[in-house]
């Protein structure tokens, strides 16, 4: 597979792109032009979510909710932005077949969005996992793999899930908003297996650290 996962979003998917992104960003994110939300774009107001940190949970299993834990962590030590809850609202799951149907997409991260003091903020997220290819968790370079007869990439799911926490809050493709950065959160899948300047940079700029006094 070459593909991280597919956007579904309530409100709509359409796909908007600017002109000239500012000098320096490389990173994207989703914000709101006329009536739709548009994706991939380095211009504009972010949307993001407006009460911190945002709680998540983990409907995996043992083994895989601790590679998920891996991940979470891994963007908490750039920004607080994230807890660990058992009751949280927002979830990371494998995808049932008949009720998610998924298509040829590793995982999909369904983002709900609202209108708060004049804003649009995310208000409730989702990461679904597909069932259909073969997982496990490992490091190092992408690795292939014979998985129900097909020969294609062995899925590392804490790599996949770095990308999607990524979506989840807030941040987009890079390589889709026409950048050229070394990035996880690119649309293309790639041995990277953890954060890079670009994806630190794009979280702070949505989620600023606090000044110190």
């Amino acid at each position: 597979m070459t593909q991280f996962s597919l956007r579904i979003f309530t409100i709509c998917s359409l796909v908007i792109l600017l002109s000239t992104p500012r000098t320096g960003d490389t990173f994207t994110f989703d914000t709101k032009i006329g009536a739709v939300i548009a994706q991939h774009q380095s211009m504009g107001s972010p949307i993001v979510w407006e009460q911190e940190p945002v709680g998540i949970r983990f409907e995996l299993g043992t083994d895989w909710d601790d590679s998920a834990a891996n991940a979470v962590l891994l963007w908490m030590t750039v920004s607080p932005i994230l807890s660990m809850e058992s009751t949280a609202p927002n979830v990371i799951r494998w995808a049932n077949a008949a009720d998610d149907p998924l298509g040829d997409a590793v995982a999909i991260t369904k983002k709900e969005y609202g209108f708060s003091h004049g804003r649009w903020v995310i208000t409730h997220a989702e990461i679904l996992l597909n069932q259909k290819y073969c997982w496990t968790a490992y490091d190092g370079p992408i690795r292939l793999t014979v998985c129900q007869g097909r020969i294609e990439a062995l899925l590392d799911i804490q790599r996949v899930l770095v990308h999607e926490i990524g979506h989840l809050l807030g941040l987009e493709h890079p390589d889709q908003g026409g950048q050229t950065v070394s990035a996880i959160m690119n649309h293309q899948v790639s041995d990277l297996e953890t954060l890079t300047a670009d994806d630190v940079a794009g979280i702070r700029f949505l989620y600023p650290p606090a000044l110190a006094l």
